[in-house]
C-alpha cells in the first residue's frame, strides 16, 4: 500500500498520463501504455523513465516527423479550402490584357522566360532536397532486411524477441509487422505513403513559390517598360526614324506616352491586387512553416551534437537539417526578391525619359513615385516580413534553443 502511494506520487510530480503515454507512444512502442501497464514498484519506475531519457534523441527525431507531418496536412488543407482564389490568381498571372512587346533591351517574354527557368530550378532542388531525405532513412534498414535480415531482431520495450518492431520512421500499422514478410511489406506501404506526403508537400510549396516569383517577373517587366516609356510611345506611333531628342514634345505624342503610364499603373495596381491576395492565402500557412521549422531545425541540431558521425540516425538528420533549411530559404528568398523588385520601381519611374514631356505627365509620373515608395512585402502571419533577415532570425533562434536544450541536458547528466 505505501509503495503503490509512493508510486502514484512520484508519476504525479514528474509525468502525468498523457504525457507518459505520448512519450512512450513516440518512443516507438507502437501502441499507447495503459495505466496497469506501469511498473509496480518504485524501482521498475526508475527504470522506465531512465528508458525515456534514454531515447531522448528517438523521441526528437520522431517529433520532426510528426511536426512534419503536420505542416504537410496544414498546407494541403489551405489548399483545398482557397483552391479557387488561388487559381483564380493564377489566371491574372496569364492575363493578355497587360501584354508588351519587346522593344530594344525591352524583352518581356524573356523576362518571363528566365522567370520559368528560375522556378524550376528550385523546384526540382527542393524535391532532390526532400527526396534525399527519405531515401537516406532507408538505405540501412533495407539492406538489413534483404542482405541481414538476422539484425532486425531484437528486443523489444516488454522484453519480448520480436523481428521489426521499428519501423525506419515511426508510424503506425493497421497489422502486426513482426514477421519477415509482414515487415517488408510494411516497409513498402510506409515508404510509398511518405513519398506521396512529400510530394504532396513539395507540389503546394512548389504552387506558392512559383506564385511569388511570376509577381516578380510581372514587377520586372513593369520596372522595364516604364523605363522605356518614352522610347515605346515614339515606336508605337511609327516615329521611329524622327528625332528622339527634342526640347518638348508635341500633344500627340504627350498623349501617348501618358497612355503607356496610365496602362503600367493599371497593370501595377493588379500586382497590389495579386500581393494582397496572396498575403491573405498564405499568411498562416507561412507562420505554421516558420514556428514547426524553428523548432525541427533545433532538434536536429541537437541530434547531430550527440549522435556518432556516420550513424543512420546522423545521416538522416543532416539530409533532414538541409531540407528543411533550404525550403525555409526558398520562402524567405522569393519573398525578398518580390520586395527588391518592387523597391526599384520608383528609379525605374525617374530614369524614364521625361525632361521633354508634358507637365501633365510629369505631375502623374510624381504620384505614381509617391505612391510606390511604400515597401511590398509578404509577412508571416502579420508578425514579421518574409525576408532574408528573417530567415537569419529564425536560424539564430533556433540556435538559441538548441543552446538552452543542451546545457539543460548537460545540466541532468
Amino acid at each position: 500500500m505505501d509503495e503503490n502511494r509512493t508510486y502514484k506520487r512520484y508519476v504525479s510530480k514528474h509525468f502525468n498520463f498523457e504525457l507518459y503515454t505520448m512519450l512512450r507512444y513516440i518512443g516507438q512502442l507502437n501502441r499507447p501504455v495503459t495505466k496497469r501497464e506501469y511498473p509496480k514498484s518504485y524501482f521498475k519506475v526508475n527504470i522506465t523513465m531512465l528508458r525515456l531519457v534514454a531515447d531522448l534523441n528517438v523521441f526528437l527525431s520522431n517529433l520532426g516527423i510528426v511536426l512534419t507531418h503536420i505542416v504537410g496536412a496544414i498546407k494541403i488543407l489551405n489548399w483545398c479550402i482557397q483552391h479557387k482564389r488561388i487559381l483564380a490568381l493564377m489566371e491574372v498571372l496569364q492575363n493578355d490584357e497587360f501584354q508588351y512587346g519587346s522593344y530594344g533591351d525591352f524583352e518581356p517574354g524573356l523576362i518571363a522566360q528566365k522567370a520559368k527557368q528560375k522556378n524550376v530550378l528550385f523546384s526540382t532542388m527542393y524535391f532532390w532536397s526532400c527526396y534525399l531525405v527519405l531515401i537516406s532513412g532507408y538505405v540501412e534498414p533495407t539492406y538489413s532486411l534483404i542482405f541481414q535480415p538476422e539484425t532486425l531482431e531484437t528486443l523489444n520495450l516488454n522484453g519480448e524477441m520480436q523481428f521489426c518492431w521499428k519501423l525506419p520512421f515511426f508510424s503506425w500499422m493497421p497489422f502486426d509487422h513482426t514477421t519477415y514478410l509482414s515487415c517488408a511489406l510494411a516497409y513498402v506501404i510506409q515508404f510509398f505513403l511518405l513519398m506521396y506526403l512529400s510530394f504532396m508537400i513539395i507540389a503546394v510549396d512548389a504552387l506558392f513559390m512559383g506564385i511569388i516569383n511570376y509577381i516578380t517577373a510581372h514587377l520586372d517587366i513593369i520596372q522595364s517598360a516604364l523605363k522605356t516609356i518614352r522610347t515605346r510611345a515614339i515606336a508605337i506611333l511609327g516615329r521611329a526614324g524622327d528625332r528622339e531628342e527634342i526640347l518638348y514634345d508635341d500633344e500627340e505624342l504627350n498623349a501617348a506616352i501618358q497612355e503607356q503610364l496610365r496602362k503600367a499603373t493599371k497593370y501595377l495596381q493588379t500586382v497590389y491586387s495579386l500581393c494582397d491576395a496572396v498575403e491573405q492565402i498564405y499568411s498562416i500557412q507561412t507562420l505554421v512553416q516558420v514556428m514547426i521549422t524553428l523548432v525541427v531545425m533545433c532538434t536536429c541540431m541537437y541530434l547531430l551534437s550527440t549522435e556518432e558521425v556516420g550513424s543512420k540516425l546522423f545521416v538522416v538528420q543532416v539530409f533532414y537539417i538541409v531540407a528543411i533549411q533550404y525550403q525555409l530559404f526558398l520562402y524567405c528568398w522569393f519573398g525578398n526578391e518580390l520586395t527588391l523588385a518592387h523597391s526599384r520601381i520608383p528609379y525605374a519611374v525617374y530614369e524614364c525619359d521625361w525632361f521633354s514631356t508634358s507637365r501633365s505627365f510629369k505631375k502623374s509620373m510624381l504620384i505614381t513615385i509617391i505612391r510606390t515608395q511604400r515597401i511590398l512585402v509578404l509577412t508571416v502571419g502579420n508578425f514579421t516580413p518574409l525576408t532574408l533577415n528573417t530567415l537569419v532570425t529564425i536560424i539564430r533562434g533556433s540556435y538559441s534553443l538548441f543552446a538552452v536544450l543542451q546545457k539543460t541536458n548537460t545540466a541532468e547528466e
